[in-house]
């Protein structure tokens, strides 16, 4: 993975894979990070950002090609979409499976709660 495309100053803390970010720092990274096409059912193509949880607790942006089977794609405009709307100084991520929903969280108010659907990898 190229060194400019690694993003870790933003992941503070893990528990499981729930990641506790910078909330700026995370939606900067996802605005300039690598950005995958996919084409949907529909055959429209969109934007992915692929999100990878290291063994060390860092969230990654990873370039296409690059994928791993645990990572997690998302449409790239919804999730800025749910970061600007959180517009927190921190904020909590729960990844689990490649097509589970990532949940979006704030740390202050543990019931309020974005979900994220997943978008398929596999070409």
């Amino acid at each position: 993975m190229g060194a400019g495309h690694r993003r870790k100053g933003y992941a503070a803390e893990t528990a499981g894979r729930r990641i506790t970010v910078d909330g700026a720092a995370f939606r900067e990274a996802v605005r300039t990070g690598p950005v995958r096409g996919v084409r949907g059912q529909d055959g429209d193509s969109s934007g992915v950002s692929v999100l990878r949880v290291g063994g060390d607790g860092t969230l990654t942006l990873c370039e296409d090609g690059e994928e791993e089977p645990d990572d997690i794609g998302v449409n790239r405009e919804f999730l800025l979409d749910l970061l600007a709307a959180g517009a927190q100084e921190r904020l909590s991520l729960e990844l689990g499976a490649p097509m589970a929903p990532l949940a979006i969280r704030r740390p202050d108010d543990d019931g309020a709660f974005s979900l994220l659907m997943p978008v398929r990898l596999e070409d």
